[in-house]
């Protein structure tokens, strides 16, 4: 009788358990992650189990991290919330906003979205009012600007109001709606903060722009200010996705709107003063080094690296010095690698590398033979170099004796081509490095593998006559956003997506001199092994490649095992997204690879 009293008793227990758990997970899925680990708990007390339990408690873990979360969050929406009862809605805008980052809900975020539309609304009135300002329509101007006011509080701008109402009544208002724009100032644009430093000299004015996501300068253009309005304008030239800057200074606080170059959208930006005077140098600012400065082209050294200088000549409107001869190559020299600091930084706006290639017969049209990465003061420039379309066989016909083309457009005469490469306006080149890359014995003629030979290199400064090479693929490795729209330079957490679901992570890091590397552990070796592949990469306009070498994984036990590279497929397709997040979507492929900031 005890033994069928307690049967019943345990079945009881393990049906209450079930019961308990079901209501648990249904509380869960409904976001009632509270009430759901109450009923986890009722189902732990009538049986254990140690997989719910340790689910229990990592559901209390995220739920301590939210509180923790919602309060920083509260703090700081209170924060903003008080500096809007004080007449400062921008910086009360910017708390709002930190605070979503914590926690957010429906009702918060439309709150933002409507003081943003109010402060966009009111930056377009004031626009319009100080053209009609500037038009000496000062009765319209008025009535502009209050009806800004009416969308967003701006003591700079009442004061305004006031001074142009009593120069209706006879009395001159000043000239100036308030101080200049000379000093450093903190910026957002569009959300992605950084600083600004303008200087006004007697050419005008110069400035220059640093992005905390970008970690470079670059330099403004087209920079005016007109006293009278308050209005600023100034541009961001950027390859492909210029930028065009529009806003209204009121006290130390400059806001406005900016469009950008292939796109219909117009996007809110502000600048806030953080110290006056003047601040910006000449050039980059990113060294102290004079910079050399004569005629229209630079012709590199290359003496200290075996070459020889000689009689430079104009070929194709470009004045080269191709005398040298400096190879290469995995045989022979058995030198794949080679640096060229420069003396002084050289303000250019091409590149011309005079080549040929040795031992090249059998290497295919369009194979990327080197790779040439063009230090500036803003970062690196990577370009390659492709057989039969920038270099070719030195040892052939125009018609046959190689794989790859004869590059007609090229060839300077005789086994000499020339290829020139853009660089983005404002360039200062510091220094070159070429990577000339070893093939598959394969592509061997003989026993001597293809080598790369440098015949001369001249950098054509700004103004100086420069045609870019057709078929060049401008792969920006550590600067992607002066060549295409994202710079992907860093380590990503790389989620592959399948159905919209995650089906696997890793962390990718693109390294700026082109080469990649992706540390992976696939659900199957998940505690066992650590994998790691690597290759090169380019990013050309929107399109990333992907040429994976071989990979190695790390065992637990301490044994590795190496993969070739055979193992792996190039991989190439389109990319969409910013600095931060981005998404990635392999040709053929029936998956999405989502890439984020580390």
């Amino acid at each position: 009788m005890y033994i069928i009293v307690h049967q019943q008793d345990l079945k009881n227990r393990v049906n209450g358990a079930k019961n308990w758990r079901a209501d648990g997970e249904a509380k869960q899925k409904a976001g009632k992650i509270a009430e759901a680990i109450v009923s986890y708990r009722q189902s732990l007390k009538l049986l254990p189990d140690a997989a719910l339990e340790e689910h229990v408690r990592m559901l209390e873990g995220k739920q301590a991290e939210a509180g923790e979360k919602k309060a920083t969050a509260d703090k700081l929406w209170q924060e903003g919330t008080a500096l809007f009862n004080q007449g400062r809605p921008s910086d009360a805008l910017t708390k709002f906003k930190e605070s979503l980052g914590y926690y957010s809900d429906a009702t918060r975020t439309k709150y933002v979205a409507d003081m943003e539309a109010r402060r966009a609304k009111a930056v377009a009135l004031r626009e319009e009012g100080a053209k009609l300002q500037q038009g000496n329509r000062i009765p319209e101007a008025i009535a502009k600007y209050k009806e800004s006011l009416t969308y967003w509080p701006d003591p700079g701008l009442t004061a305004h109001i006031a001074t142009l109402e009593k120069s209706l009544s006879g009395i001159r208002p000043p000239s100036v709606v308030s101080g200049g724009i000379d000093g450093t100032w903190e910026v957002s644009f569009n959300n992605y903060r950084g600083k600004m430093e303008l200087q006004r000299s007697a050419g005008g004015w110069s400035g220059r722009l640093w992005l905390d996501a970008h970690q470079k300068w670059e330099q403004l253009t087209n920079i005016s200010h007109d006293p009278g309005t308050g209005r600023v304008e100034f541009t961001r030239p950027i390859s492909g996705a210029t930028q065009r800057y529009s806003g209204v200074l009121s006290g130390d606080k400059v806001e406005g709107t900016f469009t950008q170059q292939n796109s219909s959208g117009k996007y809110s930006w502000w600048a806030k003063r953080t110290a006056a005077g003047a601040v910006v140098s000449t050039g980059s600012g990113s060294t102290g080094t004079s910079q050399a400065t004569a005629s229209a082209y630079y012709h590199v050294d290359l003496t200290p690296y075996g070459g020889k200088k000689s009689t430079p000549r104009k070929v194709k409107s470009i004045e080269v010095d191709d005398g040298s001869w400096i190879r290469l190559k995995a045989t022979h020299e058995k030198k794949l690698r080679l640096d060229i600091p420069l003396p002084q930084p050289v303000p250019a706006g091409a590149v011309a590398v005079v080549t040929n290639l040795d031992n090249a017969h059998n290497v295919p049209d369009k194979m990327t033979t080197t790779v040439l990465t063009v230090h500036t003061t803003s970062g690196d420039r990577v370009f390659e170099f492709k057989a039969g379309v920038h270099s070719s066989e030195w040892n052939r016909g125009e018609t046959s004796g190689a794989t790859h083309a004869w590059p007609k457009e090229t060839n300077i005469g005789g086994p000499r081509w020339m290829a020139v490469f853009s660089l983005p306006a404002g360039s200062v080149v510091t220094g070159l490095r070429f990577d000339h890359r070893d093939t598959d014995k394969k592509y061997y003629h003989g026993d001597a593998a293809p080598g790369f030979c440098l015949r001369g290199i001249t950098l054509v400064r700004s103004g100086g006559t420069a045609s870019e090479t057709t078929g060049v693929t401008a792969t920006a490795a550590g600067t992607a956003a002066a060549t295409a729209s994202i710079n992907i330079v860093g380590r990503w957490k790389t989620e592959t997506m399948e159905g919209g679901k995650v089906d696997d992570v890793s962390y990718t890091t693109f390294n700026r001199d082109g080469s990649y590397t992706m540390d992976v552990s696939p659900g199957e070796l998940a505690g066992v092994a650590v994998c790691t592949v690597r290759g090169s990469y380019t990013l050309s306009g929107q399109t990333l490649t992907l040429r994976p070498s071989g990979s190695q994984c790390k065992f637990s036990d301490g044994t590795t095992r190496s993969e070739p590279v055979d193992k792996y497929d190039t991989v190439s397709g389109r990319v969409s997204g910013n600095d931060r997040s981005f998404s990635y979507q392999p040709s053929g492929a029936n998956v999405t690879v989502r890439y984020t900031k580390q």
